[in-house]
């Protein structure tokens, strides 16, 4: 028989996917990681799903962080209020950083002698930005209830990231020492902040100057 569509093939593993399996799994990959991201590589989804999941996650994330600049906006203006006021520059904005986030993983890990893939870094990056949009809906709604829970909430979600981030690149490539793991991907946020400073500042882009 004949392969089937790539569309039907990507529908199919999705509706394998309930509501409850993903907020399962996401339980899964904070908790027990490894387990965790061993299932989430088990369901070897197609690259066209993971390109798909990607646009999904961000777009819910760009507009959720947009509501949240709405309805709750800042006293005073930040140096990233361009990026916030506008959707489309927050999906730009967070697609980029999770292509930056998977292709770090991906070939700083292969440095250290890793063998993981970048599709399976991708998949990975786009799930650490579901499980953070998980988060983020918490977030707003504390924002609306009590607005000091909703700033340690804040906190929560960037150690939760770099706990994430960590233990997630050390399952892909198979690496044991999480200390060396965490101190690699300390190393490589430095050196890309570094990097686009330069760039920005070639560019011309600086941050607003306070009044």
């Amino acid at each position: 028989m004949g392969r089937l569509p790539a569309g039907r093939r990507i529908r199919g593993h999705v509706m394998d996917l309930r509501l409850g399996d993903l907020m399962t799994l996401a339980r899964d990959t904070v908790l027990t990681p490894r387990e965790g991201v061993a299932r989430l590589l088990g369901l070897n989804l197609p690259l066209e799903a993971r390109w798909l999941a990607m646009g999904a996650v961000v777009s819910l994330s760009a507009v959720m962080a947009y509501l949240a600049n709405i309805l709750f906006p800042l006293p005073v203006e930040t140096p990233w209020a361009p990026i916030t006021s506008s959707p489309l520059r927050m999906v730009v904005t967070q697609a980029a950083g999770v292509l930056f986030v998977a292709g770090a993983m991906t070939h700083v890990g292969r440095v250290f002698g890793g063998r993981g893939s970048f599709a399976d870094a991708l998949l990975l990056a786009v799930w650490m930005e579901f499980v953070l949009l998980l988060v983020q809906l918490v977030q707003v709604v504390l924002m609306a209830i009590y607005p000091l829970t909703a700033t340690f909430m804040g906190f929560f979600a960037l150690i939760l990231f770099f706990y994430m981030l960590t233990h997630f690149t050390a399952a892909l490539h198979g690496f044991t020492s999480l200390i060396g793991v965490f101190v690699g991907v300390i190393g490589t946020l430095i050196g890309g902040a570094l990097i686009l400073t330069f760039v920005l500042g070639i560019l011309g882009v600086t941050p607003p100057a306070g009044n």
